[in-house]
């Protein structure tokens, strides 16, 4: 594993033991000793634990401190108050958990995800200090693996792959990270835009998919009896809100731009949901469909 990639374990690792348990600093070395974290199996320095402090408040906006009248045991200030470092943190936290429990053959299974730690940090790291990256990529569409510069302005998990929103010389776009060959920071500083905010940006989309210049439309579709239990408990977008819920069926609205993966998850359902609205919507799934139908076609 890259160096990057076991920095984020550890302090990952660190922060997870705070939370968890009110020791001092002693106790929380003594633990990093038989750690599953701890590759090397080496102390690890004081010197090395209050870097990784610092590091974790600079990257999660996380503080770190002694509890001197509490015994000096340690604790984060204001836990639970940092909604992105909490939505980080837990997905770095369950990868963690399935590659320690890998070894547990026949007794847990997962799926496996495409590794994009390697480059993780130094974006996260270009991203604090505001500064262009230069990447190679390998593109699904573009056989060739010209480098070009990003300035990256956020990191996002979607489908079980990470990846960098950041403005190119072609304008917005979206990388995966398992997908870049390499990486290097230019030096070029670069100014994000003032009021950027990720969530604000991707609250429109599905997925990793967005379309600058379009306008949400209102989506509506209607879903078979058991199906919609499925919805109510993990809603396919933030926006969905239940419109109708009849005998056999419950019908569904989002405030959302119908990009491509979003169209690709209605088809994935099958014949349980149906597009009502918009009708260009509708008639696009429809063609879909009859493509479909036309494969299986005798």
């Amino acid at each position: 594993m890259s160096n990057s990639g076991n920095l984020f374990r550890r302090y990952v690792w660190l922060i997870n033991t705070v939370r968890r348990n009110r020791l001092t600093r002693p106790q929380i070395l003594a633990r990093w000793a038989d750690a599953a974290e701890n590759d090397s199996r080496l102390p690890m320095p004081e010197k090395t634990f209050h870097n990784h402090i610092d590091a974790i408040e600079e990257i999660f906006n996380l503080r770190i401190r002694c509890n001197r009248a509490a015994g000096a045991v340690y604790e984060i200030e204001g836990d639970g108050d940092n909604g992105l470092a909490d939505w980080l943190l837990s997905t770095l936290s369950v990868s963690n958990a399935v590659r320690e429990s890998a070894d547990l053959r026949g007794r847990i299974i997962f799926e496996e995800i495409p590794s994009g730690e390697k480059f993780l940090m130094p974006l996260i790291e270009a991203m604090r200090d505001s500064v262009r990256v230069r990447l190679v990529y390998d593109s699904f569409r573009r056989p060739d693996h010209e480098p070009f510069v990003i300035e990256p302005y956020c990191v996002k998990v979607s489908r079980q792959r990470w990846y960098v929103l950041g403005r190119t010389a072609k304008g917005m776009r979206t990388y995966a990270l398992d997908r870049i060959v390499s990486m290097e920071a230019t030096g070029e500083k670069f100014e994000l835009p003032a009021g950027f905010d990720a969530g604000e940006y991707f609250s429109d989309s599905f997925g990793i998919y967005t379309l600058e210049n379009v306008a949400p439309q209102i989506v509506t579709v209607r879903v078979g009896e058991g199906q919609d239990r499925y919805f109510d408990s993990l809603p396919l977008h933030h926006s969905q809100t239940l419109v109708e819920r009849g005998r056999g069926y419950s019908v569904y609205a989002y405030r959302l731009i119908p990009t491509f993966d979003f169209i690709q998850e209605l088809l994935s359902h099958g014949d349980a949901l149906e597009v009502l609205s918009p009708e260009p919507l509708r008639r696009l799934v429809a063609e879909k469909v009859a493509l479909m139908n036309e494969f299986y076609s005798d």
